[in-house]
């Protein structure tokens, strides 16, 4: 069955970036995880998700913080 689209999960609790990625595979997706802000940037230029699960509550660079530059420049 091919894939429904790519979700990156952004987390900085392994085991709940895990178990997010386990539930958006399950459903159909291909699921990727970046466990802090830098991560998460340098991961949508490379992976190019469709959807993003972006916990608010990262260390050093606020999951807000990631969200503004995502949309100000999803590339960098």
């Amino acid at each position: 069955m091919p894939s429904l689209g790519r979700v990156l999960v952004v987390d900085d609790e392994p085991e709940v970036a895990d178990m997010r990625r386990d539930v958006v595979t399950s459903l159909g997706y291909d699921g990727e995880i970046a466990g802090d802000g830098p991560e998460a940037r340098r991961q949508v230029a490379a992976y190019q998700p469709d959807i993003v699960v972006l916990d608010v509550g990262l260390p050093g660079m606020s999951g807000a913080t990631v969200l503004q530059a995502l949309r100000r420049d999803p590339t960098r």
